[in-house]
């Protein structure tokens, strides 16, 4: 999956790091993440890029 190919290629410090955010595009994704240990800290409403960076958006607002 994607979501395993891209934590393949970055060090697990950072993925476990507190001050990382992980932002989810949807359900399945966020599935994927929670299946390797990740907390995703937000999920896009509507799935789409544009809706992930919504859901960005407004966690820093």
């Amino acid at each position: 999956s994607a979501v395993r190919s891209f934590f393949e290629q970055i060090p697990s410090d950072l993925v476990n790091s507190s001050n990382v955010k992980v932002a989810s595009i949807g359900p399945a994704t966020a599935q994927q993440l929670q299946n390797l240990g990740v907390t995703v800290d937000v999920q896009a409403m509507e799935h789409t890029i544009d809706g992930l960076l919504a859901a960005i958006e407004g966690m820093y607002q």
